[in-house]
């Protein structure tokens, strides 16, 4: 019954995977090999140094909100000009109506 409980955790893609604190052991697809590797050693990469590291983390709570309080402060501009504008344009159009009503009644 345990054998049957540990078949069940299995990986089923082939490949290498941890196998102790300090290596990699490969499984086939079907079952565990006697294949071991040791755990790559990471290195510098070249061209991250001096990498500002900060830039990379997401932004803040306080930079979020401010941009939140950005976004709609534009959205009320941007609405608050187009209707201004599109109420110029119906008053203008309301007069053009009214003086042709008032020629027409001539």
């Amino acid at each position: 019954m345990n054998r049957r409980h540990k078949s069940a955790t299995l990986p089923t893609v082939p490949g290498w995977y941890q196998g102790g604190p300090d290596h990699l052991r490969y499984f086939n697809g079907f079952e565990w090999t006697e294949q071991i590797r040791p755990l790559p050693q990471f290195t510098d990469i070249p061209g991250l140094h001096g990498l500002d590291f900060k830039a990379l983390t997401p932004p803040s709570r306080t930079h979020r909100i401010r941009r939140v309080f950005a976004i709609v402060a534009l959205a009320i501009i941007t609405i608050s000009i187009m209707s201004q504008a599109l109420g110029l344009s119906v008053a203008a159009n309301s007069t053009k109506v009214q003086q042709q009503t008032h020629l027409d009644s001539l």
